[in-house]
């Protein structure tokens, strides 16, 4: 009989411990589990910012080394040069209606 109950209280002790590190660890878990999540958004966000980067350093080296690609990027925004002329035709043809 005490065996027994040195046992029983050796079984009720260790399940005590083990509900213990339970509720001590799942919290732990699923806060790392957060913390990875957001270490991986990070990452993906540092990436994307990187090739935007790399793209920009392109540009910035085609601006100061290509005068096409100024001319080209020029005549896109609406610029031209100052011995052109231009003709707008967009309000002169009426609407049908």
């Amino acid at each position: 009989m005490k065996r027994f109950f040195k046992w029983a209280v050796a079984v009720v002790f260790l399940a005590l411990m083990a509900t213990g590190v339970a509720v001590w660890v799942a919290p732990q878990l699923a806060k790392e589990r957060a913390l990875v999540a957001e270490r991986d958004a990070l990452k993906a966000e540092n990436r994307r910012l990187e090739m935007k980067i790399a793209e920009l350093r392109r540009k910035q080296d085609a601006f100061r080394n290509n005068p096409d690609y100024v001319e080209i990027v020029a005549r896109r925004e609406g610029f031209t040069r100052g011995d052109e002329v231009v003709f707008d035709f967009t309000d002169a043809v009426p609407e049908k209606q």
